[in-house]
């Protein structure tokens, strides 16, 4: 991790690229996962599988908002730092706030 990229780079690469994977994954696990489910019930018994379905579709949802975003928005902030001035700077800078005032970090 490299905090001297700049913060168009870090917000393309990990705010929305990880964004997609995240719903990439999560819509796999919703369309595959009840199939696998049903189809091989004596591997997994119904008790148990009920608890299967919301952790493959929740663990990349709190991996990516509540480790990953608040993550690259601190090197979001510090990017901002050392790559522009002025305008530019508060600008990326408002955005990492934004990001930790929707996650409840700040405020």
């Amino acid at each position: 991790m490299n905090v001297t990229r700049k913060p168009v780079h870090i917000f393309f690469t990990e705010h929305l690229l990880y964004s997609a994977y995240m719903f990439v994954w999560v819509m796999l696990a919703v369309y595959f996962a009840p199939k696998l489910l049903a189809r091989y019930p004596s591997v997994l018994p119904p008790e148990v599988g009920i608890w299967v379905l919301p952790a493959l579709t929740m663990l990349p949802i709190i991996a990516v908002l509540y480790f990953w975003l608040p993550f690259s928005a601190i090197r979001l902030w510090y990017a901002a730092g050392n790559h522009h001035e002025g305008f530019g700077q508060y600008a990326w800078r408002a955005y990492a706030a934004v990001v930790f005032g929707f996650l409840g970090i700040w405020g």
